[in-house]
């Protein structure tokens, strides 16, 4: 089973993703200790309400892709870029509607408690809450389904996180949790290379 060390070991920012400037968008995916941080989406957004997500948005004129992402994570949590130690970008991810996100992995450079108890919604997203990376590595809580468009098939990736297994911001607010969508399958592609080259590293 790949560690957060051993994940952190594989991540780069590869200048071919980087150079394709198609993303229009970065999401964060925050590392720390052995959890990674998602989001719920508030009720009140225009789109994708109720989900659960990364910290991220769109990319301002002039912005490059490390800019963006640090201004993001200040916006969304009220805490300073500085208190991050940004690792590697994944591959592009496409929406639904062909919109291209690039996913920026980073380290919270203190505890689990101490992000989520430090942390503060800027209207985005109502709560927060941590999952074991062992927890997203379990094929057993992962599963897909396929939806036939008019001019596509679109094969969605599923990830079951169970309420006991996870820590969340607001206490009221523990209960199963349903990742889905672009978000499952960035995280899908980062624990699932990762692994394959840590499997690779094994053999050799």
């Amino acid at each position: 089973m790949i560690s957060i060390e051993s994940l952190k070991s594989n991540l780069n920012f590869n200048q071919e993703i980087l150079s394709l400037k198609e993303w229009k968008s970065v999401v964060c995916v925050v590392l720390v200790e052995q959890n990674v941080i998602f989001i719920k989406r508030s009720q009140s957004m225009s789109t994708h309400k109720g989900q659960v997500a990364f910290f991220g948005g769109g990319v301002k004129p002039g912005e490059s892709y490390l800019e963006t992402a640090r201004r993001e994570l200040e916006e969304e949590t009220s805490l300073s870029s500085l208190d991050f130690n940004f690792l590697g970008a994944e591959p592009i991810v496409y929406t639904s509607r062909n919109s291209a996100i690039l996913p920026i992995v980073c380290e919270y450079l203190g505890t689990t408690m101490d992000f989520i108890s430090k942390a503060s919604s800027n209207g985005e997203w109502d709560y927060l809450f941590s999952c074991p990376v062992k927890t997203l590595l379990d094929n057993s809580n992962w599963s897909y389904a396929t939806r036939v468009g008019n001019d596509k098939i679109l094969n969605i990736l599923f990830c079951y996180l169970n309420k006991d297994l996870l820590v969340f911001s607001k206490a009221g607010e523990a209960g199963h949790e349903l990742l889905w969508g672009a978000s499952a399958r960035i995280i899908w592609t980062l624990f699932q290379q990762s692994s394959n080259l840590a499997s690779n590293e094994e053999r050799e």
